[in-house]
């Protein structure tokens, strides 16, 4: 922890004409709620600004009449609903999995459960922080974004949270695949193959936990996060090495593809895509959010937006592998106008 005073006071920022404060006194140039940038004459100035831009008819209070602007809001908004359609869609797949007698914890149900988590995080932060730019609350600004006296803030915690969840629910995939794989084998080869991926799998996700809460309790939850996505650049190489493994060794010469290889195709390359799209998102609003004595928000809240509809569309096409893997056993469900029905109970223990 640096030992820097987080930020200027208002008191002391009035002293100075709101010119933006020292950086070797100060983490943070410009009191809570406020950043610095250019005013109408090219000064360094503390003006109101948090994600939303405020308009200045009343600076620098930050508070009372203010003009949002609507790009930022509108992103907020339409991540949240995305996260929050991403959890009901989860929880309708767990549903209908218990109505058919079905639900087992599985590495396809362990998926579903992690992702359904990452995207409760995503609700939560995205939520949160347009609540923010609404009601431009102080004490909220400084749970959520942080501030002295706040060891973990809420923003912080949840991109924690997300990339956690997300590379606990990567690791349950390739189990999937090692059954896919072990299909015709016979049963001894197909169980002793099973346990060892299990092996694996259990050995890397608790080596994964420990080292993200040791680096959580140590560099913070941001730091938590930033490991976390590391993981996830790791594991979506793996995946494009083990997908086109296993293709080459189900796919038939001269055929088509089956179903099931075509999914897990869809999926690797659209979470590279994603992966890709991440990674440019995050260098653009570090480099556009970098320079704390020209931070005008101007330069960087649509890719602090993008950055978190990035992971959304990541969640959701983690999803949308989890929902094609369980086809054969919705498709019960579909096929009796979405009732349980006798027959269908029994056809469903037989698989």
């Amino acid at each position: 922890m640096s030992d820097k005073v987080f930020h200027p006071s208002r008191a002391h920022s009035e002293s100075l004409g709101w010119q933006c404060a020292n950086l070797e006194d100060y983490q943070n140039p410009c009191p809570l709620m406020m950043d610095c940038w250019a005013n109408e004459t090219g000064t360094p100035t503390c003006q109101c600004a948090t994600i939303a831009l405020l308009s200045q008819d009343n600076w620098p209070e930050c508070g009372g009449k203010t003009s949002l602007s609507a790009l930022p809001i509108g992103i907020g908004i339409i991540n949240v609903i995305f996260f929050a359609a991403n959890i009901g869609w989860a929880c309708w797949m767990v549903m209908t999995l218990r109505q058919l007698k079905m639900f087992q914890m599985n590495p396809v149900t362990k998926a579903l459960i992690f992702t359904a988590l990452a995207s409760f995080f995503g609700v939560v932060h995205q939520g949160v922080e347009t609540v923010q730019m609404l009601i431009s609350d102080e004490g909220l600004h400084a749970a959520f974004y942080g501030g002295e006296g706040v060891p973990t803030s809420i923003g912080s915690l949840c991109l924690a949270g997300i990339g956690a969840f997300l590379v606990l629910a990567d690791f349950s995939i390739p189990l999937l695949w090692i059954q896919i794989a072990s299909a015709g084998m016979n049963k001894a080869e197909a169980a002793a193959r099973a346990q060892k991926a299990n092996k694996v799998t259990r050995i890397s996700s608790g080596f994964f936990v420990v080292s993200f809460l040791g680096i959580w309790f140590t560099g913070g939850a941001t730091a938590g996060g930033s490991y976390s996505i590391l993981w996830m650049l790791i594991i979506c190489g793996l995946f494009n090495f083990g997908a086109r493994k296993l293709r080459a060794q189900l796919a038939k010469p001269g055929e088509e593809p089956t179903k099931t290889i075509v999914d897990i195709m869809n999926f690797v390359r659209a979470m590279t895509v994603c992966m890709l799209l991440y990674i440019v998102v995050v260098a653009m609003f570090i480099i556009r959010s970098s320079d704390k004595l020209d931070n005008d928000s101007h330069k960087w809240f649509l890719w602090a937006g993008l950055l978190y509809h990035c992971l959304c569309h990541l969640i959701f096409r983690t999803m949308l592998y989890i929902r094609r893997s369980l086809d054969k056993k919705l498709s019960k469900f579909k096929a009796n106008g979405n009732k349980v029905t006798p027959t269908t109970m029994v056809s469903s223990t037989a698989d």
